[in-house]
């Protein structure tokens, strides 16, 4: 409830219409309609009076609706959390499609009976297909975030921060339900010569979506994930430019990790291609110390 619905309230709980509640008050009704609109506010000397006429105190006024309003801030955190953790799984998931184009064989199962027998064999371009399945998963979830959006805070639909979380884990559920199936419809017909290049594809894919998650727009200062050394945790500056360097660094590693596995499907290639990551952190940590002495 916003702190205009509950000047309304009052109102029409103790029967009284705008006029009259206007001529206790003083003022226009259009100024009553006003307030009740969240057009504008009453003054502190206003509130005192509106406390007198309905018996109450100003607290029970102002605090009830700090109260609702603490509690609307926590939905909107947890539903913002939420759809960054569902944003950069699908970006993920695009990514592992992407990769499955490139390592499958070039025929694949496009579909199954009834009975879970293949009835039609095609070009593993059919894979694309997933694409869409993991957008509609997603829109899904966007939607959701949109409408809660809209409404938190509001009567309707009135829901608390579980329920928001239950309808985000569900959606994301969904979304890692539809990866997991199609990862255990196409895997087995990768070509052998190109699983260990696949699965380090997949890992770079992961560090990419971790770097974005760790960059300081994303993750608060002092958040769970990040470059959390006693430097970066007791200086906000410090937190922003280390884990925003460390965010493009690693992502910027990863994209490459990905991008050497697709073009050299190479045993020793796939091995090596992790030090990309390793030679991100060595860079990281070197702006780090380098941050630390120049701010001390």
């Amino acid at each position: 409830m916003e702190y205009n619905e509950k000047l309304r309230e009052l109102r029409v709980q103790s029967g009284m219409s705008q006029d009259d509640l206007a001529e206790k008050l003083h003022v226009a009704r259009q100024t009553i309609s006003k307030w009740e609109q969240g057009v504008n506010e009453p003054d502190i000397y206003t509130l005192k009076q509106y406390a007198t006429i309905f018996n109450v105190t100003i607290d029970d006024i102002v605090g009830d609706v700090e109260h609702v309003n603490m509690r609307a801030n926590k939905r909107r955190k947890a539903s913002r959390t939420l759809l960054v953790i569902s944003t950069l799984f699908y970006v993920f998931s695009v990514l592992v499609i992407f990769t499955l184009l490139r390592f499958l064989q070039d025929t694949i199962p496009a579909h199954y009976n009834i009975k879970w027998e293949i009835d039609r064999y095609g070009s593993k371009t059919e894979v694309m297909w997933y694409v869409l399945g993991c957008t509609s998963m997603y829109a899904i979830s966007l939607i959701s975030y949109v409408i809660g959006k809209k409404y938190i805070g509001t009567k309707m639909p009135n829901l608390e921060t579980g329920s928001y979380i239950v309808i985000f884990c569900t959606v994301l559920a969904a979304q890692i339900g539809f990866l997991a199936f199609a990862l255990s419809l196409t895997v087995k017909y990768l070509v052998t010569d190109n699983v260990l290049s696949f699965i380090f594809c997949i890992v770079g894919a992961l560090e990419l979506v971790v770097a974005i998650a760790t960059h300081p727009k994303i993750t608060p200062t002092n958040g769970i994930a990040g470059f959390r050394t006693n430097f970066t945790l007791s200086n906000h500056e410090a937190w922003v430019k280390v884990n925003r360097f460390t965010s493009i660094c690693i992502a910027v590693a990863s994209a490459l990790m990905i991008g050497v596995n697709m073009l050299f499907v190479s045993m020793w290639v796939a091995l090596c291609s992790e030090l990309l990551i390793l030679v991100a952190l060595l860079i990281t940590l070197v702006y780090h110390e380098v941050l630390r002495k120049k701010m001390k």
